[in-house]
């Protein structure tokens, strides 16, 4: 899994340059964290839009999840992600929620899930899901290719920066 997370970063880091801030897991278990959702994300990233950096920072939780992951650990991750948005722990606006998949078929079963579960939140705002699959990502050559799946609207594919 460690070795995804890097694999994933240094592709973040080809398209975004120096305009992505990235925290790992591993950056986030320290006390000063402690707003961070408890089931931490893979990686909390900022990415710097506009000319050089110097338009809108857009911000991220980032999961990576392996073909081996049970589904209903998936499903947890979703509920606590809803969770942890209700709670309003987060000072303004909940980072959008990226999770890659290592298949298309996961993506396709998770986004039907996530659907489902903000479905049944009184105001579905409050958190944005988009997911794409390792090899789109990794097939990626560009910053603004359209490569990630809004769960409110599964016909469109996004780039980060059009969301």
């Amino acid at each position: 899994h460690c070795l995804d997370v890097y694999t994933i970063y240094t592709k973040l880091k080809a398209l975004y340059g120096d305009n992505l801030i990235f925290f790992s897991k591993s950056d986030l278990s320290f006390d000063k964290y402690d707003y961070f959702p408890k089931w931490l994300p893979d990686a909390y990233m900022i990415i710097k839009g506009g000319a050089k950096g110097t338009g809108k920072q857009y911000r991220f939780f980032l999961d990576i999840f392996e073909e081996t992951t049970p589904f209903f650990v998936l499903v947890r991750r979703i509920k606590s992600y809803l969770s942890y948005a209700q709670s309003e722990q987060w000072d303004g606006d909940l980072p959008t929620i990226l999770m890659i998949f290592e298949t298309a078929s996961t993506q396709k079963r998770l986004n039907k899930r996530i659907t489902k579960e903000m479905d049944q939140l009184w105001d579905d705002e409050l958190v944005s899901f988009y997911t794409t699959t390792k090899q789109q990502l990794m097939a990626s050559n560009y910053q603004k290719d359209k490569i990630w799946q809004s769960v409110t609207e599964l016909d469109v594919i996004k780039s980060l920066f059009n969301r």
